[in-house]
């Protein structure tokens, strides 16, 4: 419930900044969601300290994601997250990039009611679901038995959602912890 309640806040507000846009029916289909394991695995974090999620997108990543704006950081309890905007020609293309560790909330524990797709993103099993609003897609990496990573992309063209979830995920997916 509480990660239904988040996705609807969340769009909630975009909705607010960008205004409506059109929306295509249909169900997106994912690409290929399995993504290749990193070069080496020494590069993993090695503790939940390093679990910032502002720092796992920098350089030339921000730029190759089309990124332009600030992180956002957030603390609430019990998860640490980041998000950044992704500013495209039109407000129907444009993006939110949200990232969440959540310390104390496995895979088992994610909320909704939408169908999910088991995937792997390099060393990490994880899921790959849309949202309960249907305004996105969420790629979620187990970190430990009891934690897990989610990449959110809010809005922009349907049909990109969970490609571009699983792209940010294979890009961070080295420095997780």
């Amino acid at each position: 419930m509480r990660r239904s309640f988040r996705f609807t806040m969340v769009t909630g507000a975009l909705l607010i900044v960008t205004g409506c846009t059109a929306r295509q029916a249909g169900t997106p289909v994912p690409g290929n969601v399995v993504a290749t394991p990193p070069a080496s695995p020494s590069t993993h974090a090695t503790s939940t300290s390093a679990a910032k999620p502002c720092d796992w997108l920098s350089g030339k990543t921000l730029t190759d994601l089309g990124i332009t704006s600030s992180p956002r950081p957030k603390e609430t309890k019990g998860a640490t997250s980041c998000s950044w905007r992704v500013e495209k020609a039109t407000a129907a293309d444009s993006y939110t990039i949200d990232i969440t560790y959540y310390q104390k909330n496995s895979l088992d524990d994610m909320v909704g009611d939408q169908p999910r797709t088991p995937v792997r993103v390099g060393t990490h099993n994880g899921v790959q679901t849309l949202d309960d609003t249907n305004s996105g897609c969420v790629v979620a990496m187990g970190t430990s038995a009891t934690s897990r990573v989610d990449v959110y992309i809010i809005d922009g063209p349907q049909a990109d959602w969970c490609k571009t979830a699983t792209t940010v995920a294979t890009l961070i997916e080295p420095r997780l912890p």
